[in-house]
């Protein structure tokens, strides 16, 4: 059996790379379901173009194999982005939490324990953000896997909330 050409799966190795950058922008974990729903159909139609017209099965199975290492690759890019995320809103609490046993109240803002708006922007994402109203503390950022997600920091309850709208 001789290779597949270079040149016949170029143009699905472009579209499969613009797909990986585009989904894998933060708050577009959910076009993993999408992707899944997709093949779901795209698979065994190709199955059985297949089984009818044996001559294009190394192209349509180099072509499968592509999209199929898509999916995983996108949720990868969102599972750790979202697990880096976590951890450096996590960071940041302790960093609130040793302020406030440290001298009784809590930062009126995260420069106060050290950490800069450009950090927070860097680390969480542009619309995270940090302030203390009425004496509460809030931390929070936007969710990495919903467009329109943010996960917040309940300081009394000490647990992370996510919301979806």
């Amino acid at each position: 059996m001789s290779r597949l050409p270079w040149r016949e799966i170029r143009l699905p190795l472009l579209e499969a790379a613009v797909a990986v950058v585009v989904l894998g922008q933060r708050g577009l974990g959910f076009t993993v379901v999408l992707l899944v729903l997709g093949l779901l159909v795209w698979v065994p139609y190709s199955l059985y173009r297949m089984a009818r017209k044996p001559e294009q099965r190394r192209w349509r199975l180099a072509i499968m194999g592509i999209w199929l290492l898509v999916v995983p690759l996108v949720y990868g890019i969102h599972a750790h982005r979202h697990e880096t995320t976590r951890h450096s809103a996590a960071e940041m609490v302790a960093a609130v939490e040793a302020f406030h046993r440290t001298n009784g109240r809590y930062p009126a803002t995260l420069d106060e324990v050290g950490i800069g708006r450009e950090q927070v922007k860097d680390r969480l994402g542009s619309m995270s953000g940090y302030l203390v109203d009425k004496g509460r503390p809030h931390l929070g950022y936007p969710d990495t896997f919903t467009p329109f997600g943010y996960c917040s920091y309940d300081f009394e309850a000490r647990a992370w909330k996510c919301r979806d709208d």
